[in-house]
Order: C-alpha cells, then sequence, then structure tokens
C-alpha cells in the first residue's frame, strides 16, 4: 500500500503540461491500434466456389474486398488427395479423372487472386449434367489462402458443391 502511495504522490507532482503529454501519447497509441485494425480489415480476402452450368466449370472467386494469396487447393475423391496447387497433383488427378475433366488450370503456392478475379479450376467435358453433378457429389474439395498481412483462411466443402450452382 505504502508502494502505491509514493506513486501517487510522484504523479501529483508532475507539471500538466506533462500530464498532457501522456495523455496525447495514449490517445496515440489507441488511434494507432485501430488504424492498423482498419487496415487490416481494408484488404481482407475471401474466396467463393462456383459450379457454372453452362460453361461447365468449376471456379473460385475472391470476393474479399482484398487480394487472396493461394496456399493450397485440394480434391479428394475415392479416398485419395490431389493437391492442385503442384503440376504433380494436377497431372494425377487428370490422369485418374480424365473421363469427365476436360482440363484444369494449376494454381500454385504464392499466386494472387485479386479481388473479383475469377479462375477456373476443372473444366468438364460435354456430358450429361447429372454425369457432372454425380462426380461433384463424391468431390471434397478444400483451399487455403492467406490475407497480405499473413492471415490465414480455408474453406473446406464435402459432398456440396452439387448445390452452389451459378
Amino acid at each position: 500500500m505504502e508502494a502505491l502511495w509514493s506513486i501517487y504522490c510522484w504523479l501529483a507532482q508532475l507539471d500538466p503540461a506533462v500530464w498532457v503529454a501522456l495523455f496525447a501519447l495514449a490517445l496515440s497509441i489507441v488511434v494507432a491500434s485501430q488504424n492498423w485494425e482498419h487496415n487490416r480489415l481494408s484488404v481482407l480476402p475471401n474466396i467463393d466456389v462456383h459450379r457454372n452450368t453452362i460453361s461447365r466449370t468449376l471456379m473460385i472467386e475472391s470476393s474479399g474486398v482484398g487480394p487472396a494469396i493461394i496456399d493450397e487447393i485440394t480434391v479428394t475423391m475415392e479416398n485419395k488427395s490431389y493437391n492442385l496447387s503442384t503440376l504433380e497433383g494436377m497431372s494425377d488427378f487428370y490422369t485418374r479423372y480424365g473421363n469427365i475433366i476436360a482440363s484444369n488450370q494449376v494454381l500454385g503456392e504464392g499466386v494472387f487472386l485479386l479481388p473479383g478475379e475469377k479462375r477456373n479450376i476443372l473444366n468438364f467435358k460435354d456430358i450429361e449434367e447429372n454425369l457432372i453433378g454425380e462426380f461433384l457429389s463424391h468431390l471434397s474439395f478444400s483451399i487455403k489462402w492467406k490475407s497480405v498481412y499473413g492471415e490465414e483462411f480455408n474453406v473446406d466443402l464435402t459432398n456440396s458443391l452439387e448445390i452452389q450452382k451459378s
């Protein structure tokens, strides 16, 4: 208790200009913190996954206000995972399911998706729509990405792509 009293006595002896300076410093710290949070939120990325039945594609779209930096795109089919962010993973997936997939695009690690940018992940062959739907109903799809501030995000769509038509 004596220590608190001595601190109080010391603070009471400070010049009013010192109090103003301390208050201004505290206020500056609060404002700087709020500015940093605002700047971080003003570049927050988001990724949506769409299935376009007209162009027969599965695509991702950067729908956030900042760029999304792709870390990994993974699909799982028949208990086997394929990393579509690598040429090897995409090649293996295409080799296995080439009877349904017409082409694909590798979005490697570190690729930037700018706000509003769309990229096709899978293009399907000209087959019946119900076969594409059946294929997608067994497909699990996950994307990992980060913001320019290094914050990590992911979306995991397990057997839900058939309802996200556009």
